[in-house]
């Protein structure tokens, strides 16, 4: 699964996806890799998260329901996270990064054998990233988990507060 972000800080450091009840029932759809890339929109480029791969989940483990809404949380076998120090993602994956910029929806589940191709090459790069320990976090994010340093007012160093829910783009 390919899917446009708004904001950062689900996952969290520790790689836990759905921290934040982002993405809500679509975290329990059937996926081996999630690939987390930011949006084009205001809140994304005020992050400076936009059009950057921000995270790569490999092998997901699924963890308790979350609180909120009772979607599952999971961890991942591997897991990079880069957010706003992230390459644009289109110098990974040119082809599903027009596909997925250009189209109005918000995730992908289904991709043609030319992103395929492009994931795996993803998906064999974020498995050398994480190493033998399976987990990478860019250094920068590490420093700035000490600093308040999202612009939202609710937000904390470790993450912020989940939004009212929206209805954008759906499923490609």
């Amino acid at each position: 699964m390919v899917y446009k972000r708004t904001h950062p800080h689900d996952p969290s450091i520790e790689g836990v996806f759905g921290n934040q009840d982002c993405m809500g029932q679509v975290r329990g759809f059937n996926y081996d890799v999630v690939v987390g890339i930011g949006g084009i929109g205001a809140e994304a480029r005020s992050h400076g998260i936009n059009r950057r791969l921000n995270w790569i989940g490999i092998g997901p483990i699924l963890g308790p329901d979350h609180a909120n809404r009772g979607h599952p949380t999971f961890t991942f076998k591997h897991f990079v996270l880069q957010e706003h120090t992230g390459a644009y993602f289109d110098t990974h994956c040119p082809r599903l990064a027009e596909a997925m910029y250009d189209s109005g929806c918000r995730f992908r589940l289904n991709h043609t054998a030319e992103h395929i191709q492009e994931l795996n090459r993803l998906v064999a790069w974020a498995k050398r990233k994480s190493g033998p320990s399976g987990l990478y976090v860019a250094p920068e994010l590490l420093a700035e988990a000490t600093d308040d340093h999202c612009p939202r007012p609710d937000c904390t160093p470790t993450g912020c507060p989940p939004k009212p829910r929206r209805r954008r783009g759906g499923v490609c």
